[in-house]
């Protein structure tokens, strides 16, 4: 898999160095390929060549970028993201929330991770069963059972 993200990227630096304006779905192709094999600062790079070229980032590319904080426990940078998308007006939905809340639960932070399900709530959406998981998951990362059984 990451010789194919390799020669993807290369491909879409090509075409960027070349002045041609590659496809809104190239760009998300890479910035999902480096999110999902765990490589946010690349996913992040090419989140800001997409911006640069004049294509609208979108709450996929976003939400595959918490993802990726989120597999290596950096919750900081996936807040990060979260306010910059909000910022540039890209609204997140239930999976870019449930990506958060994954990351805090990752990094044993059930507290954060409850503060992020009330922003969540406050923003109309409703949690749903991965969400739940998820803080259940912070609670035991955290060694709390008791607020485990909350959820």
């Amino acid at each position: 898999a990451t010789g194919n993200v390799a020669g993807a990227s290369a491909w879409l630096q090509r075409l960027v160095d070349a002045g041609k304006r590659p496809s809104a779905a190239a760009f998300k192709a890479v910035i999902q390929a480096f999110s999902a094999s765990g490589r946010a600062l690349e996913a992040e790079g090419w989140i800001r060549e997409m911006a640069v070229a004049g294509i609208e980032v979108d709450v996929g590319c976003f939400t595959s970028l918490i993802r990726a904080y989120a597999e290596r426990r950096r919750v900081r940078p996936a807040e990060a993201t979260m306010k910059r998308m909000q910022m540039l007006a890209v609204e997140p939905d239930v999976i870019t929330y449930g990506a958060l809340i994954g990351a805090c639960a990752r990094a044993g932070d059930p507290d954060r991770g409850e503060q992020w399900l009330q922003r969540m709530s406050e923003a109309g959406f409703s949690p749903n069963a991965v969400v739940y998981r998820s803080l259940i998951a912070a609670c035991a990362e955290a060694k709390r059972p008791e607020r485990a059984e909350h959820w």
